[in-house]
């Protein structure tokens, strides 16, 4: 008698959204990993139940951790600015490269972020506005005072 593989509960909303937010469509990573399209698509919408060995091919196919396949539900997101979409209206899809790069950007902003919370550091920049007219010497003299060297700052 053989040892029966270890399967695991999840929420097939998340696994959709993850799946979806990846740039891959069920039917593709069916094919990519050879696991039957119902266990990637879900019996049930609410939660289906999914070999680990499945869902660890998932997971390094659409370049996610498998943690996040295990969260009980999809998390909010931001929507992409019109200005990351490819036609303006988000119509088209990016590209899985793309849409990998963009996660991993807004997950480095968000360390960033905390690690300014943490330090009680604004991360607003302070920028002096200037106009065309004004004397680029008194700007460079005024900017030399006010930034630090990068000797000074490494």
């Amino acid at each position: 008698m053989g040892r029966q593989e270890p399967t695991v509960q999840i929420n097939s909303n998340v696994l959709e959204w993850a799946i979806a937010g990846s740039g891959w469509d069920a039917g593709e990573l069916s094919k990519k990993t050879d696991i039957e399209l119902e266990s990637i698509r879900g019996r049930d919408k609410q939660s289906t139940t999914i070999r680990v060995s499945d869902l660890r091919k998932i997971s390094e196919t659409i370049k996610r951790p498998m943690s996040v396949l295990l969260l009980p539900e999809p998390p909010a997101e931001k929507n992409l600015p019109y200005y990351r979409r490819v036609d303006g209206t988000g119509a088209e899809k990016l590209s899985r490269k793309t849409l990998a790069v963009i996660r991993n950007a807004r997950y480095v902003q968000s360390i960033a972020g905390e690690l300014l919370e943490m330090r009680s550091e604004n991360a607003q920049p302070d920028i002096t506005p200037r106009t065309l007219r004004d004397d680029p010497e008194a700007i460079a003299e005024t900017e030399r005072k006010v930034t630090p060297r990068l000797s000074e700052v490494f």
